[in-house]
């Protein structure tokens, strides 16, 4: 499948050539460079995607020069930095910076800049992986504008470090501060040279969130597992990416839920459910809505669902129940039949 612009769900795979001129081995063949198809990778793991690559051997089953030459400078990047690959999760954002990497058709890989930042967490939310796909440059201040003021609170924040050279090494980065703009991390001097370096961001429980999530907003705590089973029809270039949602409800209670639809296709769409807590944390979560017509759920993640009839329940899973005082998170589900936003309640024990 074409590499999505941002992070989607189900999980995805798409595949890649470490050719540039031919899926299989020619004379003269010529391959994309070690940080192309290393900082595509990197870009669709923070996409929930997996990359599938497609190597040339020579007819003897030689593997040539070239290509070991990229698949040892990528394995060396994954032996440091495989904490922030390996059993990871999309984070609510899956970067920023200028050089985009997908969106709408096939694109050939290519590499990013010190500019350029992808996002991973770990499997139980707790820690935030930010990727820098270049040295930003000695003593520079890294921006990470995704954890602006507004956008993520950080006030369960305990540490910051980059990745040593060595895998399970930390070097700490203790000058920081956050703003409008973003985090600003004070970097050291460049303590060796890589294609990307990992700034591992740690909480004392769930990664912080505040603000509403725009519309491309994807769920904040990603499954466990794969969803067993995809969209009847995958999106395609005849989709609509256009979103609607719920009416916003006031959280006059202890929570409330806004459905909002991110992406429709012919016979199906996919949907993001944001829960947010009033003026207290809540505990435990439970929203509830009712399908206006014949819709139903074909996967869902973050939650746990029960259906009855046209009646929705779906309750927090055992990571994502607890939310701060005005915080949110979010789940999310692909369904059948006619995108629907049909207003949902929330209550919490």
């Amino acid at each position: 499948m074409p590499v999505p612009a941002g992070i989607q769900y189900p999980y995805w795979l798409t595949d890649d050539a470490i050719s540039a001129s031919s899926w299989s081995y020619t004379n003269g063949i010529s391959y994309y460079s070690a940080p192309a198809m290393l900082h595509s990778l990197i870009d669709r793991v923070s996409k929930n995607g997996n990359m599938l690559l497609n190597i040339s051997p020579m007819i003897d089953g030689t593997i040539p020069q070239g290509q070991k030459d990229v698949l040892n400078a990528i394995g060396t990047y994954l032996k440091r930095n495989g904490e922030s690959i390996y059993s990871t999760r999309a984070w609510t954002t899956y970067g920023e910076g200028p050089t985009k990497m997908g969106g709408g058709s096939f694109t050939t890989p290519r590499a990013g800049t010190a500019q350029d930042i992808r996002y991973t967490r770990s499997k139980d939310n707790t820690v935030l992986y930010a990727t820098v796909l270049g040295w930003p440059g000695n003593g520079a201040s890294l921006n990470l504008a995704s954890l602006a003021n507004g956008k993520v609170n950080l006030s369960n924040l305990s540490r910051v470090e980059m990745i040593g050279n060595t895998a399970g090494t930390y070097i700490n980065l203790p000058n920081r501060n956050q703003d409008g703009s973003g985090l600003h991390i004070t970097l050291p001097n460049q303590p060796y040279s890589a294609l990307a370096y990992v700034v591992k961001l740690t909480f004392n429980g769930q990664i912080g969130s505040a603000g509403t999530p725009s519309p491309s907003a994807t769920p904040s705590v990603s499954p466990s597992a794969s969803p067993s089973v995809s969209p009847s029809a995958s999106p395609s270039a005849s989709s609509s990416a256009s979103s609607s949602a719920s009416p916003s409800v006031p959280v006059t209670g202890a929570c409330s839920a806004t459905i909002e639809t991110v992406n429709s296709w012919p016979g199906g769409f996919q949907s993001n459910v944001t829960v947010r807590a009033g003026s207290s944390a809540v505990n435990g979560w439970t929203v509830k809505w009712t399908w206006p017509g014949d819709q139903t759920i074909s996967s869902l993640w973050n939650g746990t669902q029960t259906v009855s009839g046209s009646s929705v329940t779906v309750r927090n899973a055992d990571y994502n129940g607890s939310i701060a005082a005005g915080g949110s998170t979010t789940f999310g589900f692909t369904g059948n039949g006619t995108a629907a936003t049909p207003t949902a309640t929330c209550t919490s024990p």
